[in-house]
């Protein structure tokens, strides 16, 4: 089966990781902006990844509406500032985007990232300071509110290799 990796990257996030598997599994890695109706109809797996803003995936609505990935495997990676152990985080990611149904067949995975504020548009950025003053002044913090409050005060980088082996073990079964 050829397999190809397509990712959406606005921070570098997705980009690195996305390189990561293609990397693992021997396959091409391409950005989104990149992808031509000839790579969609050559590969019968496509794994696609992206940032999320506002609980949603970049880009893969659109995906999702591309007449030629119909019929193929597809594998979705979400990546998000949040760490890898939020799981409320991670479920809401993954309601908002699958579909009940989509979810029994389309493979979804988390990949912690990190915030990188000087390559942020100014939409974004201005989201995430205004969330972060809202959980400053919030009462009983959670540890979660605490770990998203250390999160959003600078730029950070917690991507890590290790974090792709479920995704490499899932696509290698396919």
């Amino acid at each position: 089966m050829e397999r190809i990796v397509v990712y959406n990257s606005k921070t570098g996030f997705s980009e690195k990781y996305g390189k990561w598997i293609a990397q693992e599994l021997a396959c091409k890695a391409v950005s989104y902006k990149d992808m031509t109706p000839q790579h969609w109809k050559e590969n019968d797996v496509i794994i696609y990844g992206a940032g999320i803003m506002a609980g949603r995936i970049n880009g893969w609505d659109k995906v999702k509406k591309i007449p030629e990935r119909c019929g193929k495997k597809l594998i979705v990676y979400a990546v998000g500032g949040a760490p890898m152990k939020a799981d409320e985080v991670i479920l809401t990611v993954k309601d908002n985007n699958l579909t009940k149904e989509e979810q029994k067949e389309i493979p979804f995975f988390y990949l912690e990232g990190g915030i990188d504020f000087e390559k942020m548009g100014f939409f974004p950025r201005t989201m995430l300071k205004t969330m972060y003053k809202m959980l400053k002044k919030k009462k009983d913090k959670t540890q979660e509110d605490m770990g998203m409050l250390r999160l959003f005060e600078r730029s950070s980088d917690n991507s890590s290799k290790e974090n792709i082996k479920p995704l490499i073990i899932c696509a290698e079964q396919i």
